[in-house]
């Protein structure tokens, strides 16, 4: 009977993952952006959208910075395959934009990491 071969490396598959997701939400979907002229065009903005519907909220509260180092395998296989179906227009930008920003408006957050940080500090 034969084993079985486990990886030599226990998060080769999550690092891959990572990687896809970096790939993916920085050059190619920037890239898409820009020849689709989608309102939304850099890294942080795919990451937010995509971070969003994975939790079916504002992921801020939801997940521990950085935020792709906390996504169960899980999570971080969705947001891969999220991120690809994007890219590849089987969903459509504003079908996962739309729901992230009702969200935020909701809660009262920013639709950015540094205008949410910012909000967050205590005034002098």
């Amino acid at each position: 009977m034969a084993m079985k071969k486990s990886p030599k490396n226990p998060h080769e598959e999550r690092f891959r993952l990572i990687d896809e997701y970096f790939k993916i939400t920085g050059e190619v979907l920037p890239k898409k952006a820009a020849e689709e002229n989608w309102p939304a065009v850099e890294e942080a903005h795919f990451q937010r959208i995509i971070l969003d519907n994975i939790v079916g909220g504002v992921w801020y509260g939801k997940i521990k910075e950085p935020a792709i180092m906390h996504l169960s395998k899980s999570q971080l296989k969705k947001a891969v395959r999220m991120a690809e179906d994007l890219a590849f227009g089987i969903i459509s930008f504003d079908d996962l934009n739309e729901p992230s920003l009702k969200w935020r408006e909701e809660r009262g957050v920013p639709p950015d990491l540094e205008s949410y940080r910012n909000a967050a500090k205590p005034q002098k």
